[in-house]
Formats: structure tokens, C-alpha cells, sequence
């Protein structure tokens, strides 16, 4: 599971469907995922036969989405589908003004297989449900778990470079502050570490996860970003790593309705399509806020 949903977008007057874009768009957002369309307004024979190649050994799209009529200096939607479907399997959509039963006409006879058809003024309203179940598929306990150890551990790795590049443009007596409490913190905890943790530079210190934990962390960013409410006790950042190790060292059980039970030892929680909406979306929250604080 990631946080991006991406879609390879052929259509060669994307000024004119506009509000389909940006209606698309929104809805995926309330599906906890951030759009990431690469738009394509025409493709020649040889970029799509490189395009075909280089997909076939990573292909980051969820979904491409093609126009019939591209217009004159690219290959139309037909030729663009019939090559690509030579080397990837992604869901595809083909849109056109024409009628649906002329483009299925089309597609049969090019011998396209796994393409979905769409008149191009229905086409949100055809492409939503597609989307909506392939996030229903992915949106499992396990990709959830994996989701949040994944994000929760790079914006641990994001605070830690933050903090070190703050810190070094603190004045001499805050420095020597945020230094002497972060090393008594980690003394306190592991005492038979401490003189480890005396030799070490503060720069080293904090990059290590082994040495300074993710509690550690969180009540230095409070103290060096003190004019954000993230990093307290109970806070946004507090409450996604709780969340993340909730999930992680937990068992569970599926309920007859198809939710997930995550039984803790105090408390248990019910996981569906709704709540991994909420997981993602809290995610993608949480990271945009960290690109805002400043130190204090």
C-alpha cells in the first residue's frame, strides 16, 4: 500500500476536461490517497514503444487512462492501448465522444484484452468505481501495517535530519541546551550505555534509532519546534506512531461483516475501508504538517 494513487493520462485537450480532472482528483483524495496524474497530450510510435519497455520493468501507474481521438502528430488511443497491453497488465480505461458500442467494436478487433470502456462525458462516473475497488483490495491490515511502519519510519528519518539541520543553527547556549537534554534523556534510559553516548557527537546521536528512540525523539522536536502542538503528549505525531505499533504487534481476527479486529491488551479496534480511508488520510495530514514547523 502506498500513499499515491497514479494514473498515465493520454488526452490531447486536457483544458476541456478540466472539471473531470479536478472532479477525479477530489475523489480520490477522499479515498485518503494524494492523485499523481502525468498527462500525456500526444505519444509518437517510438515514444510509446520506449514508454512500453521502460514500464515493463517498473510500472508506478495504478490506472491508465486513454482518448480515443488524439489528434494529428500522435498515435490514437487504439494503437497507444494494443502496445502497451503487449507488456503491462494495469487497468485500463478508453474514452471517447464516440458511442460505446463503436469503441467496443474497436477494441475487439485490435484484439485488446482488460480495456475498459467509457463515453467521454460519463467518464468520471465509470472510473470512480473502478478505483474505489482497487483501493478496496489493497486496503487490508497488512497493507495497512505496512503502510504506517513504512511512512511512520521515513518521517522519522525526515525528523532527524530536520532537527540535526536546526540545531546547528541554534545560538550557543540553546545548543548547549537541546545537547545536554537529549543526552541526559538517553542517559536516564540506558544507563549502561551512557558512556556511549558521552563519545558520541550529537549529530550521530540522534541519526541512530538504535541509540535514540522514538519517544526521545518526539520530546526533542518538542522542545526545538516548541510552538507546535504535534510533538506533545496525546499529539498528531504521538498518536500515528501509537497507531503504527497498535497495528504491527497485535493480532486479529476477521469479523462476519468483513472488518478486521485488532485485539490489543487493553482495548481492541475495528479496521474497514472507512478506517484505512481515515489511516491514510491522517498520514497524509501528518507529513504536510511536519513540512511546515519551524524550530522556535
Amino acid at each position: 500500500m502506498k500513499l499515491t494513487y497514479d494514473i498515465l493520462w493520454f488526452e490531447d485537450q486536457f483544458d476541456v476536461i478540466a472539471p473531470s480532472v479536478s472532479r477525479l482528483e477530489g475523489f480520490i483524495r477522499d479515498q485518503g490517497l494524494i492523485p499523481v496524474f502525468e498527462k500525456r497530450s500526444g505519444i509518437t510510435e517510438e515514444e510509446i514503444y520506449t514508454l512500453a519497455d521502460k514500464l515493463e520493468k517498473n510500472n508506478p501507474y495504478d490506472l491508465v487512462i486513454f482518448d480515443f481521438d488524439m489528434g494529428d502528430g500522435s498515435l490514437d488511443g487504439i494503437e497507444i492501448a494494443k502496445i502497451l497491453r503487449t507488456n503491462i497488465y494495469t487497468d485500463m480505461v478508453f474514452y471517447s465522444g464516440k458511442k460505446p458500442d463503436e469503441i467496443n467494436e474497436l477494441v475487439y478487433k485490435n484484439g485488446i484484452q482488460g480495456v475498459y470502456i467509457a463515453h467521454k462525458l460519463n467518464l468520471i462516473d465509470d472510473v470512480e468505481p473502478l478505483i474505489q475497488d482497487q483501493i478496496k483490495k489493497i486496503s487490508s491490515l497488512n497493507g495497512a501495517r505496512g503502510l504506517l511502519m513504512s511512512e511512520s519510519s521515513q518521517i522519522d528519518i525526515d525528523l532527524r535530519s530536520k532537527i540535526i539541520g536546526v540545531i546547528h543553527a541554534l545560538e550557543n547556549d540553546d545548543l548547549s541546551k537541546i545537547d545536554k537534554e537529549i543526552r541526559n534523556r538517553l542517559t536516564n534510559k540506558i544507563q549502561d550505555r551512557g558512556d556511549k553516548i558521552k563519545g558520541l557527537d550529537i549529530d550521530k546521536i540522534i541519526s541512530n534509532t538504535m541509540i535514540m528512540d522514538n519517544d526521545t525523539l518526539r520530546k526533542t522536536c518538542k522542545d526545538i519546534f516548541s510552538s507546535s502542538t504535534l510533538f506533545n503528549e496525546g499529539g498528531k505525531y504521538q498518536v500515528t506512531q501509537q497507531e503504527r505499533n497498535f497495528l504491527a504487534h497485535n493480532p486479529h481476527e476477521v469479523l462476519e461483516n468483513g472488518d478486521i479486529l485488532v485485539k490489543g491488551i487493553t482495548k481492541e479496534k475495528s479496521y474497514n475501508h472507512g478506517e484505512f480511508s481515515r489511516v491514510r488520510k491522517e498520514l497524509i495530514e501528518l507529513k504536510s504538517l511536519l513540512n511546515e514547523i519551524d524550530a522556535r
